[in-house]
């Protein structure tokens, strides 16, 4: 029975974060909120494994997601990016060790499912919530949003198209297992084929290829296991070593390199190349502490290389490597990272092991497939929290499959367990069952009262940025600086808010308030672009100070000649105007 609550518990929570977005309140409406959730979930389901303990089998990868967390914790103390940021993360990311922290909590909890019917419900989870994506998708794409969005493209509730992508293609990932499984019947098939069209099409509508990637990845691990089962693993090896060339040769034409270059190359794949030199640059040159947890775009001036700089001017900057691994890496050092990358390398294991004992369409080489496609995700993108929360708990179930079914009857069994609850178009066919009845998930009041607990500490914990973001938006929707300046003193705030702020003093023509703050933001966060720039070109401002600025510029942005020229000029007149 705890099974079945904990996989009602992580589909859920992912189906509500993924969903939730809060487009009248806050300045950034798609994060936040989810942030605000995710920590809500995350401590109910740290306070579930510890409460519960004794019902569940400790997970491969708790240990090494135990010692990530504590290396991580010691890194961000030794690291010299703000405190705040690096818990609570980086404004239109929020990404921090909170967000990390209960991502593992989904994790780990998805680590303890092992009834079969409990791990297809979190399953079912993905696939009816992916629905609604479709048809939000539809609904923005036909311009009918009753959302006025600050752009009006085919984000659904995840933000940005890449992510749409992505999660598509996930989704097409199950559906297309689906398709090929024996047991399903043709109106099943025929059903999912339709929505995993609309799907495709939604894809190729956005021009994202990660949802592209992504899916190409799922159909490769799983066409790869369905050969090696129908046909042998002679057949199945030749058609994976052609299908991971075809795959390498056309990411090497996206980025420019190859004979598929001159029809596959990507402007946003070269400038992920460019992120990604940046992200190796800061890593090895901090391999201990790192730069801090989500301050990759604090540093990214400093270490991007001359090519980076001038491919397409110096003003295109990032404040993520746009590859999860490297964010992790460059954010925390090699020790804590090193354990990260463990942590997947065993999901990866798992799978190859899964999909060499599971059947191809069982629901356990499913999640394996999801898995891999979510890695493909983390490797050419940035870990959103809408999609982050599902690939977690794809890699909680992969650690925690059970292998040792793999004789023809526990196979024969397992292929009858996962077509459970599935006819005609997908619908529930078998009537009472635990998946399917509603139970109370606390077997006495003392159970509720301390998850309920330990979900108002979640929200406690993620509430503060969360606030400060509604009380920012409300204050410049006012035009009231004296409720801004309130907001911008708050540790809970962030570099958005106070770069947003002294832009409006200017606008306004409040220079030497601009400049005062300016300077103190300056204390508080030496590497503030925005700040530096302020006082370094204003003649209002003391002659000491904009030479300590000017010099600040030029050493954390060494590649950009047109703000080092222009920096040096004035220098040469005595810092005039």
């Amino acid at each position: 029975m705890r099974d079945l609550q904990v996989a009602k518990v992580c589909g859920l929570a992912g189906v509500l974060v993924s969903l939730i977005v809060s487009p009248f309140w806050n300045y950034d409406p798609i994060n936040l909120p989810k942030f605000l959730l995710l920590s809500c979930g995350g401590f109910l389901g740290l306070a579930y494994l510890i409460k519960y303990s004794k019902y569940f089998k400790s997970s491969k990868s708790d240990f090494l997601i135990f010692a990530f967390l504590c290396f991580t914790g010691l890194a961000i103390f030794l690291g010299d990016s703000p405190l705040p940021q690096q818990f609570w993360g980086t404004w239109g990311r929020s990404t921090g060790l909170l967000t990390y922290l209960c991502l593992f909590s989904f994790a780990a909890l998805a680590g303890r499912i092992k009834a079969d019917e409990s791990r297809l419900l979190v399953r079912r989870y993905f696939e009816r919530l992916s629905y609604a994506v479709t048809v939000y998708s539809l609904v923005q794409i036909a311009d009918l949003d009753p959302i006025n969005w600050s752009q009006r493209q085919m984000v659904a509730t995840l933000g940005n198209i890449n992510f749409v992508s992505s999660f598509l293609g996930l989704a097409c990932i199950s559906f297309f297992a689906r398709i090929i499984s024996k047991n399903l019947t043709v109106p099943s098939r025929l059903f999912y084929a339709i929505i995993a069209s609309l799907n495709i099409f939604l894809m190729l509508h956005s021009e994202s290829i990660q949802g592209i990637a992504v899916l190409a990845t799922g159909i490769f691990v799983t066409g790869t296991a369905w050969i090696n089962q129908v046909f042998g693993s002679r057949n199945a090896f030749f058609y994976g070593l052609l299908t991971l060339l075809m795959g390498v040769m056309t990411f090497l034409g996206t980025a420019g390199v190859g004979p598929l270059k001159t029809f596959l190359i990507q402007e946003t794949v070269i400038f992920r190349l460019d992120y990604w030199r940046a992200g190796v640059s800061m890593t090895l040159n901090n391999w201990l502490t790192g730069v801090g947890f989500d301050s990759y775009g604090d540093f990214y001036r400093q270490y991007r290389d001359l090519a980076a700089a001038e491919r397409t001017g110096p003003q295109r900057i990032t404040n993520t490597a746009h590859n999860v691994f490297l964010d992790i890496f460059s954010g925390v050092g090699i020790l804590a990272g090193s354990l990260f990358a463990l942590i997947f390398i065993l999901a990866t294991w798992t799978s190859l092991q899964i999909w060499a004992l599971k059947p191809y369409d069982s629901t356990d080489s499913v999640f394996a497939a999801l898995f891999a496609g979510y890695l493909t995700f983390c490797m050419i993108s940035i870990n959103q929290i809408g999609v982050a929360i599902w690939g977690f708990v794809f890699l909680g179930l992969v650690n925690g499959t059970r292998l040792v079914e793999v004789n023809e009857k526990s196979k024969s069994n397992k292929i009858q367990t996962d077509q459970i609850g599935y006819s005609g178009r997908g619908l529930k066919s078998i009537k009472g069952s635990t998946a399917t009845r509603f139970s109370w998930p606390f077997a006495k009041v003392s159970d509720f009262v301390t998850l309920t607990l330990a979900m108002v500490v979640g929200f406690a914990l993620a509430l503060p940025p969360v606030k400060a973001d509604i009380d920012f938006l409300e204050a410049v929707r006012n035009k009231n600086f004296l409720a801004m300046r309130e907001v911008v003193d708050r540790t809970s705030s962030n570099g958005f808010h106070r770069d947003r702020y002294l832009a409006g003093l200017l606008e306004t023509n409040q220079t030497s308030v601009a400049l005062q703050f300016a300077w103190n933001e300056i204390q508080r966060d030496p590497r503030n672009f925005y700040a530096l720039s302020v006082i370094a070109f204003s003649s209002e401002a003391d002659l000491d100070k904009r030479r300590l600025a000017a010099s600040k510029l030029k050493a954390i942005d060494p590649y950009n000649r047109a703000l080092i020229d222009e920096l040096e000029s004035l220098e040469k007149g005595e810092l005039a105007p």
